[in-house]
């Protein structure tokens, strides 16, 4: 069963048993496992949120940007990041205003 369906699923049952809804409201996860066998990977929370008639909710994605020192790890601490170094071989990304503190 593809993820669309899965959901479909999920909140037509919401839709009708307000026990399931309260819940997966209360507590997704538990409710999940035990419902549906789905088990939320370790260190991911879920959170359960309701819409009302005068409030809805938009959801965004993660942030794409990486923070200083996510860009340190991938980059393996190479070339200069800030203007108070200066490292043989710098490029100009590495003077981009994204890569100073």
């Amino acid at each position: 069963m593809r993820a669309a369906e899965i959901l479909e699923q999920l909140l037509s049952r919401a839709g009708e048993d307000p026990d399931f809804r309260a819940r997966l409201l209360s507590e997704p996860e538990a409710t999940l496992r035990e419902e549906y066998g789905f088990a939320v990977p370790d260190g991911m929370k879920l959170k359960v949120i309701e819409d009302s008639r005068t409030t809805s909710h938009l959801v965004l994605p993660p942030n794409p940007q990486l923070s200083l020192d996510e860009m340190r790890a991938v980059s393996g601490g190479i070339g200069a990041i800030d203007n108070t170094t200066s490292t043989s071989g710098d490029t100009d990304w590495q003077n981009h205003p994204i890569f100073r503190d």
